[in-house]
């Protein structure tokens, strides 16, 4: 009863946290057990609830992009960021090489948060190649560039080039 009654009077959120204490506190050790279930859930559906989220936000992301490119309208940076990201999430090389020759005809190929996010996108689908190319084309470099090449080297087993883009960071700053 008293678990119904925290969840008609909170927030589901305040009950997930507040019921595992309140059944170890209890001095009843049968209830330490339902304590453990309880919290076993809240991780289970927090997990679920975090990847449903972020697969619905992917596909919202590839959606507006997709609509805003079928209308023959001019994609926005934040579209065209947000679906490079999806892309580099989902390891859709082929899309994102079909929204980087879109940032091409709309003149954004200066931008660099979007040649970051291109960057990112070629090293997370091992396209190296790609990636160094946009990388060494960019006028300047942040730390999400960076983080994108280094890392996309790294993750893709060529950690002596990995190595030395990192040296050359430290120099360039």
């Amino acid at each position: 009863k008293l678990r119904f009654l925290l969840v008609t009077n909170h927030s589901q959120m305040l009950i997930i946290n507040v019921t595992p204490k309140l059944y170890c506190c209890s001095g009843y050790r049968y209830l330490s057990s339902v304590a453990h279930h309880v919290f076993d859930e809240m991780l289970e559906s927090s997990y679920a609830r975090k990847q449903a989220n972020k697969e619905l936000n992917t596909h919202e992301a590839l959606v507006s992009f997709r609509d805003t490119n079928g209308l023959g309208k001019k994609a926005t940076k934040c579209i065209l960021c947000t679906a490079l990201n999806s892309c580099a999430k989902t390891l859709n090389w082929h899309l994102g090489l079909q929204i980087h020759a879109r940032v091409i005809q709309t003149g954004y190929e200066e931008n660099l948060f979007i040649n970051s996010a291109i960057v990112d996108v070629y090293s997370k689908c091992g396209a190296l190649a790609d990636a160094r190319r946009v990388f060494d084309g960019m006028m300047r470099h942040d730390q999400v560039s960076w983080t994108s090449i280094i890392s996309g080297f790294s993750q893709n087993g060529h950690g002596r080039d990995a190595f030395l883009l990192f040296r050359e960071m430290l120099c360039t700053q």
